[in-house]
């Protein structure tokens, strides 16, 4: 409701300057054509310079690698591979899906260290996690998984939104990492 509002707020600005820069040009009136064009190609260029930060933010998130940069701040080292991701957010939510294959070390250093280490039946009585939108490709642990990393804000510990989630698992024989991240004010 509030992009809602701002977008019409900037709409009618626009139209606004757009009005008295036309009714200035019509009468042939110097004043008023500066008037109505000054805010008009400033309101034009912060639109288009807002439109262009959205697609760049837009086509950033779609590529894998850089999900991971912004998930775990650093670029996937060599020997993270078969990346994939999945980067939702509007306004007040953020969701992250990742799932790669990266050696145990690698695991280690990428893994957020407020994460605490939790067995299959923890992370059962523990996890709030609905997870009926997660991509085909990436699964939830098991009671295999060799190793369960869960932080939920439950607990008092959100560090961007009010209330996150955070899982982390890694499979040791395959090798394979899944991510997940839930954040929400």
């Amino acid at each position: 409701m509030l992009w809602l509002f701002i977008f019409a707020a900037f709409g009618a600005a626009w139209m606004m300057a757009f009005g008295v820069y036309c009714f200035g040009r019509d009468r042939n009136s110097t004043v008023l054509k500066w008037l109505g064009g000054l805010p008009l190609v400033a309101l034009t260029l912060v639109g288009a310079g807002s439109i262009g930060f959205v697609i760049y933010g837009c086509v950033r998130c779609s590529i894998p690698s850089y999900v991971y940069e912004s998930s775990f701040h650093e670029r996937p080292t060599t020997d993270v591979t078969n990346l994939k991701s999945r980067f939702w957010s509007f306004a007040d939510s953020e969701q992250v899906f990742l799932c790669f294959q990266a050696s145990p070390e690698t695991f280690q250093r990428i893994r957020p260290q407020n994460l605490k280490r939790i067995k299959f039946d923890n992370y059962r009585e523990r996890s709030t996690l609905d997870l009926y939108d997660a991509p085909k490709w990436w699964h939830p642990p098991t009671e295999k998984t060799s190793e369960i990393y869960l932080l939920n804000s439950i607990e008092g510990t959100s560090q961007t939104f009010s209330n996150e989630t955070t899982l982390m698992t890694f499979e040791a024989t395959t090798g394979t990492v899944m991510y997940f991240f839930l954040g929400i004010d």
